[in-house]
């Protein structure tokens, strides 16, 4: 013992000890024991009852939660095992790259065991179901259309909320969140129209008279397609796009976009219509196709970023480097400048003033016009303060003509004197 202490305190990977891999052991250990005693107790405690008892589905469910149990013992146990050796790792041994790999198996084994205990819960439920509706005289009972169309819309539901879950929608850089939400809200009402349909259809065709009423309809199908399909063309396009919408994602929840002249925020995406919340709290509404069909300004299509303009018009007196240092102090001091460009140039002259333009970025369109704004009068109270004469103004030439007889020279020969006025 007194050799084997210092033997197991030698590093053996890295600055992994013989002492870390013995409490790994010791912890898989107390996995394999804690299988074990659950085992024997489903084993012993859960007896199967008769099929009628009033036991005989809890002891169902109990079984259906076993195997995924033992799964999920063992994932949460290893992970647990292996924090000695996460803890001793340094990061340049790779502990980042380990620590990633092992949340993300965590992740899928944890969602693996409840997906495979939902599985089995749901057989259970259809077992328990069936049971019931054999107990009724309806053959609609039987087929249990209804109520899988609800179980249906019910998972997917689920299954929404728990992706939503992961992605914040209020943060400032949300853009993934606006992917997966766009795309999960679009597919989602998909599924609950589609599941709808099939299921009014399944019980519809149960009943001979429907069915008798539906075949004389289709009697004449060619004429009865061509007009279905020429009633629901715009109904069909507007399908068709959201499909589009949600994959393509030209556009998403909460994008700002300029469209018909407006600026705005999608608030709202449904099956058949876009909803932009206008700057001035106005509602467009416009349907999906437009924004398949027609062009549109996403000023959120990559990134929130976005750079800005500013235009000045100044006398040909102004100093360039003059109004380059004022807005080095106007644009750098502002906290709505994101601090990665700004500039300032001259982009026009004409025959009485030259053109100044200045460009800086923002971190978001609301920051943007705001920070232009903030340049656009802090540079004019400069051109007041410090460069009043460099103000726009409009220059004329006065032409006046000397009084008869005024300025004759020699020989009679008479000139003008011409005077100039700013």
């Amino acid at each position: 013992q007194a050799s084997a202490g210092p033997r197991l305190a030698m590093p053996l990977v890295g600055s992994v000890t013989g002492t870390d891999l013995a409490a790994v052991s010791v912890f898989v250990v107390i996995i394999v024991a804690l299988n074990a005693v659950l085992a024997l107790y489903l084993r012993r405690h859960v007896r199967a009852p008769a099929p009628g008892a009033a036991a005989y589905w809890q002891h169902r469910i109990v079984s259906a939660l076993g195997r995924p149990l033992y799964i999920l013992l063992w994932i949460y146990g290893l992970y647990v095992a292996a924090t000695p050796i996460l803890l001793r790792l340094k990061p340049e041994e790779g502990l980042a790259a380990l620590r990633r790999a092992m949340d993300l198996g965590f992740d899928l084994g944890a969602f693996a065991a409840l997906f495979w205990f939902l599985l089995r819960a749901t057989h259970v439920l259809e077992a328990r179901l069936v049971h019931w509706a054999a107990a009724t005289p309806s053959r609609i009972d039987d087929l249990l259309i209804v109520a899988v169309a609800v179980l249906l819309c019910r998972a997917v539901g689920i299954l929404q909320s728990a992706v939503l879950t992961r992605f914040d929608m209020t943060v400032a850089d949300n853009l993934r969140a606006r992917k997966i939400y766009t795309q999960l809200h679009v597919i989602s009402r998909v599924i609950y129209v589609t599941v709808g349909v099939l299921a009014v259809a399944a019980v519809l065709m149960l009943f001979q008279e429907v069915r008798h009423v539906g075949t004389s309809l289709l009697a004449s199908a060619g004429i009865v397609g061509v007009i279905g399909g020429i009633a629901a063309q715009k109904t069909l396009a507007n399908l068709f796009a959201g499909f589009q919408i949600a994959l393509a994602q030209p556009v998403r929840q909460d994008d700002v976009v300029v469209v018909e002249g407006e600026w705005g925020r999608v608030e709202e995406i449904t099956l058949t219509y876009i909803v932009v919340h206008i700057w001035d709290d106005r509602r467009l509404v416009l349907p999906l196709s437009y924004f398949i069909e027609k062009p549109f300004q996403n000023w959120t299509r990559t990134s929130a970023a976005l750079m800005g303009s500013v235009f000045v018009w100044v006398d040909y007196s102004f100093s360039v480097e003059a109004g380059r240092e004022a807005l080095k102090g106007i644009i750098e001091g502002s906290p709505l400048w994101d601090r990665r460009y700004w500039n300032l140039q001259v982009s026009d002259a004409t025959d009485k003033t030259m053109q100044l333009r200045v460009l800086a970025t923002s971190s978001d369109s609301s920051k943007s016009w705001d920070l232009r704004c903030e340049i656009r009068e802090k540079f004019i109270a400069f051109l007041q303060l410090h460069h009043p004469s460099a103000l726009p103004r409009l220059r004329a030439e006065v032409l006046e003509r000397a009084p008869s007889g005024y300025g004759r020279g020699p020989g009679g020969a008479a000139h003008d004197q011409d005077m100039q006025a700013p």
